[in-house]
């Protein structure tokens, strides 16, 4: 539920079709009204998530994303995230 997409950085010597990055779509937080003890929460999960999943990091797309589903802590911090979205919901008109 994390907005996020691989991006270039400032003197990447990657190519744009290969970035080394990671973008955070920080303006939909802000949209939202969230504020710096939010953002250190995403962070924290954020964390957590790449903790997670390092062991995957050598598995096949298909393999990975199914251990991605079967996980109980991501599917509980998805849950949370989920959470602090519905509190901070979005007023589109």
């Amino acid at each position: 539920g994390i907005i996020a997409n691989m991006n270039t950085m400032p003197q990447d010597q990657r190519p744009p079709a290969d970035p080394s990055a990671l973008r955070i779509g920080t303006p939909w937080i802000t949209t939202r009204g969230m504020k710096e003890s939010e953002m250190n929460q995403i962070a924290k999960w954020m964390d957590e998530v790449m903790k997670i999943v390092q062991p995957w990091a050598d598995l096949k797309f298909e393999e990975f994303e199914d251990n991605v589903k079967d996980s109980r802590k991501i599917n509980t911090i998805a849950n949370e995230v989920e959470l602090l979205c519905k509190k901070f919901a979005l007023d589109i008109r």
